[in-house]
Parts: C-alpha cells; sequence; structure tokens
C-alpha cells in the first residue's frame, strides 16, 4: 500500500513539473525612468521651429550634424547656430521631440499663423507690429546695432552716425535694422536686401558701402570675412532704439499659450549658459554661407 502511495506521489509531481515547464514565463520588470521619458517625447508632437537657416551666428545652413547641428525638414542640410541651440533646449524642456523647418524670413511670421511651423526661433525682434499678428516669449539674447563696413574703405574710422553722412547703406528687408538708417544723417538709403548674405556679398563687391546690423552678425562677419569690418559706437553716438530692438524672442500663434510654456523653460537657463552658447555658435559658424 505504501509502495502505491509513493507511486501516486511521484506520478503527480512530474506531471506538476511538466505543466510549469509548457507554462511560458514573462518579466515584470518595469522600463528604466529615461526609456520612459524617450518613448513618451517620441510619441509627443514634433515642435516645429522656423528660420532662415542664413543669419549666422543666430543660424545657418552645413552639410552635416557637426558641432550639434540639427537635420533640416526635408533638406539634406543641417541647420546649426545659436538659434539651434536654444531650440534644442526649449524642445527637451517642452517633452517634443525638435523638427527645424528652413523658411524664408519674409515667410516665417505667415507660416506660424498657418500652423506650418509652431514657433520662429530666429533673431527675432518682438517689435510691436509683430505683436499685432504673433505672441512672443520673454528674451533670449540682448544685443545691439552695429554698422558693417568694409576694412579699406572710407568708413573704417568712423566713431558717430554723422560720420556716414553720404554713405550708400542698406539692411535685411522687414527688419527694425532698414528704418534705422533713417537716424543716419545725410546717409544714400539703398534698397533692403532679402538677406545677410547678399548684404555682405554687395558690400565686400562694393556695390553699398555699409549696411546695419547687430554685435553677433558684426562678430561673425569680422571672424568670416577679414576683409569687413564691424562699427560699434560709444554711448550716445549711436542708434536711438527702443529695448525692443535689440533683443530677440521666440514668436508663436497668437493666443495659443506656447509663449508661456517656452516662458518656464527658458526661466531655466542662465544667463552665463546663454552667452556661453553664443560664444561656440560664432566660433563654430561656416567660414562661407551658401
Amino acid at each position: 500500500m505504501k509502495k502505491t502511495l509513493l507511486l501516486l506521489a511521484l506520478t503527480l509531481v512530474m506531471l506538476l513539473s511538466a505543466c510549469q515547464a509548457d507554462t511560458p514565463q514573462t518579466s515584470a520588470a518595469p522600463p528604466s525612468t529615461a526609456t520612459e521619458a524617450a518613448a513618451t517625447q517620441a510619441a509627443a508632437k514634433p515642435f516645429r521651429v522656423g528660420m532662415e537657416a542664413g543669419y549666422a551666428p543666430f543660424n545657418w545652413s552645413q552639410m552635416d550634424d557637426a558641432n550639434g547641428a540639427v537635420r533640416i525638414d526635408g533638406s539634406i542640410e543641417y541647420a546649426g547656430g545659436y538659434d539651434v541651440e536654444m531650440a534644442k533646449r526649449i524642445a527637451a524642456g517642452l517633452g517634443r521631440p525638435l523638427v527645424i523647418v528652413k523658411t524664408e524670413w519674409d515667410g516665417l511670421g505667415p507660416a506660424v499663423v498657418s500652423g506650418k511651423i509652431d514657433a520662429i526661433i530666429a533673431g527675432m525682434s518682438p517689435l510691436a507690429e509683430r505683436k499685432e499678428t504673433l505672441d512672443f516669449s520673454d528674451s533670449y539674447y540682448a544685443s545691439e546695432f552695429v554698422i558693417i563696413v568694409r576694412r579699406d574703405g572710407p568708413y573704417a574710422e568712423a566713431l558717430t552716425l554723422d560720420d556716414f553722412a553720404g554713405a550708400k547703406i542698406s539692411a535685411q528687408l522687414n527688419t527694425n535694422h532698414y528704418p534705422a538708417i533713417d537716424q543716419i544723417p545725410g546717409a544714400d538709403k539703398e534698397d533692403a536686401m532679402d538677406s545677410f548674405a547678399s548684404l555682405r556679398m554687395a558690400l565686400s563687391a562694393g556695390k553699398i558701402d555699409a549696411y546695419v546690423s547687430e554685435r553677433p552678425d558684426g562678430i561673425s562677419v569680422e571672424a568670416a570675412m577679414p576683409e569687413l569690418k564691424m562699427i560699434r559706437f560709444a554711448e550716445g553716438k549711436g542708434f536711438a532704439v527702443d529695448p525692443t530692438d535689440v533683443v530677440v524672442a521666440v514668436a508663436v500663434k497668437k493666443d495659443s499659450g506656447l509663449a508661456d510654456e517656452i516662458n518656464a523653460v527658458l526661466a531655466t537657463i542662465p544667463e552665463a549658459t546663454r552667452e556661453a552658447l553664443m560664444q561656440d555658435a560664432i566660433a563654430n559658424q561656416p567660414v562661407a554661407e551658401e
């Protein structure tokens, strides 16, 4: 009898072991926080940012991803520069993947209004007329107006705006730089040009004597084109500008609420970090723009 019970017990154990072996095992280990964050961001709506990709050191185009450049949507080119670095940080703060959309300057505002892009991060100042159709974030960089001239030209030693009397001066179309020319006594105001690359070429070729710009562009010009020079002015000797004329901000669709979200991210980026990013952009800019 005992042998019979023992055999029955052994048989039952073997049957149970066989059933367990046939049952698939699953892991209950949760995914890592980093994996979850990456998956969440990948599933989020892309943060589509428009820029010219032609206004170094704020933004430019290049053919590879060197120095943190980002692939331009629908292009083999990459966008680099200060605006790109700020866009990367803002997108990360929003928890959204960044997409760079290369857009002509005049098309940036309409692209936001139509929903083609979510934001403009392109060295744009929050001028009153722009605020009629766009909302702006807090400033993410402050600068000053300067004049770019040829180093061997007649205005290379200018110290005041008065020294530019008779000079043929231009600036980029639809910027606050162009109306600033009216502050230069006796200046010959030339037609505005559509890009800073065009202004640089016109100046280098002698078609104009100077163009109005901002300090980061001036630093960029002197590094990329040694034949050109930036003229900075002592206090009271240069342009009289509204404070909003010398700061740049992120532009978004009106009443979208996105500006407040971006402000929350900007508040986490120290001024020292912003200045370091600008210095890196100046150092990394292409020698010649396309």
